[in-house]
């Protein structure tokens, strides 16, 4: 533990970009051409396709 504890502060440290969290689709439009890849589901879980993510959006619509 004590190594991933030192390398996340090095990273820190160094100003890496942990990137934009990712956020859930809120249409379906969203998640066509590769769309998908971008988001996850309300629990965080990022989709495993396009077509989990379009019944994502039908489903919370």
């Amino acid at each position: 533990m004590a190594g991933q504890e030192m390398i996340a502060d090095v990273l820190w440290n160094a100003g890496y970009d942990w990137g934009t969290p990712a956020t859930t689709p809120t249409s379906k439009d969203q998640c066509k051409k590769g769309g998908w890849r971008s988001f996850t589901d309300a629990a965080g879980v990022p989709f495993r396709n396009q077509g989990q993510c379009v019944a994502f959006t039908n489903h919370t619509a």
